[in-house]
């Protein structure tokens, strides 16, 4: 190995003697107490010395003066307070949201007194408040529907209860979103409030049930509508869709009552199903022994 400054081989006598005699010479210089220059070790402490020691390897600097001393470092001063989280800006521009499309669902004729009612906004990008008011044949309104801003893209549920003073007969439910200022919606959905009815006694009853083809709503979602046209008064019916390694999902729907429409439209998330044709079972109950049901075919687009 090979160092800086140095030689291999043995040194003559003279030499030795003159190095160490330098070695003597430097380490009696500054014999005072050492200075602290607040400096880390091996950092030089003035311009003049760094000069000095960015000199070529193994030459000695000319002069003999001591090193400068360093002034101390200047005490810093207290760190600021962070500054405070700034609320994001709203992503969409005005004209950008007139062109924002969404999907809503919910409740569906008829609804009985006490039963629990849903209402679903999807497709929304974070930003927009949403607000649902409904307003019963009474003239009664639903509380704790309370407005909600969407953080983040997505859906919302409002759900509640139908209370005892809603009446008999037409309510309506409105809802709107604002986003810079700007609301958009307010168009009224109306279903009817009804009593339940008295379960037949006919055990030959029927079920009489149309399901329309899947209509696109978006990349992930896909809406298809079904018709119960006759069934046991008082039966519970739902709409299940299967395809065959895809596993299958469903939608209950209210009460059968007679005389009253019993058409709904369901929007469900496609799972893989896009481009295939699917099951389609409409099932109504008295009981868990009493199930009545029809199967068709739909394409979903």
């Amino acid at each position: 190995m090979t160092g800086t400054g140095g030689a291999t081989g043995s040194t003559p006598h003279g030499l030795f003697a003159l190095a160490v005699a330098i070695a003597v010479g430097a380490c009696s210089i500054g014999t005072g107490a050492p200075t602290d220059t607040g400096l880390p070790s091996g950092v030089p402490s003035s311009p003049a010395a760094a000069s000095a020691s960015a000199g070529s390897p193994g030459v000695s600097p000319s002069s003999t003066e001591s090193p400068a001393t360093a002034s101390p470092a200047p005490t810093p001063s207290p760190s600021q307070e962070p500054a405070a989280t700034q609320k994001p800006a709203p992503t969409l521009t005005a004209a950008a949201w007139m062109d924002v499309g969404w999907v809503a669902s919910g409740p569906q004729s008829p609804i009985l007194q006490g039963d629990t009612q849903r209402y679903e906004i999807d497709g929304l990008p974070a930003g927009p408040t949403c607000r649902v008011a409904v307003r019963y044949p009474s003239g009664t309104t639903q509380s704790g529907l309370n407005a909600h801003t969407f953080s983040a893209a997505g859906s919302w549920v409002w759900k509640w209860a139908v209370p005892s003073t809603a009446g008999l007969g037409t309510a309506t439910l409105t809802s709107t979103c604002t986003y810079a200022g700007i609301t958009r919606g307010g168009d009224a959905t109306h279903f009817t409030v009804s009593t339940f009815p008295q379960p037949t006694t006919d055990p030959n009853w029927t079920v009489t049930a149309t399901v329309g083809d899947a209509v696109y709503v978006s990349p992930d979602f896909d809406q298809v509508t079904w018709e119960v046209l006759s069934a046991a008064d008082g039966a519970q019916c739902q709409l299940t869709l299967y395809a065959v390694g895809f596993g299958n999902g469903t939608q209950t729907g209210p009460i059968y009552v007679p005389g009253e429409p019993y058409v709904h439209s369901w929007l469900f998330a496609v799972n893989g199903w896009r481009g295939r044709t699917v099951e389609a079972i409409v099932g109504c109950r008295l009981d868990a022994g009493d199930l009545h049901s029809i199967s068709t075919t739909i394409t979903i687009e």
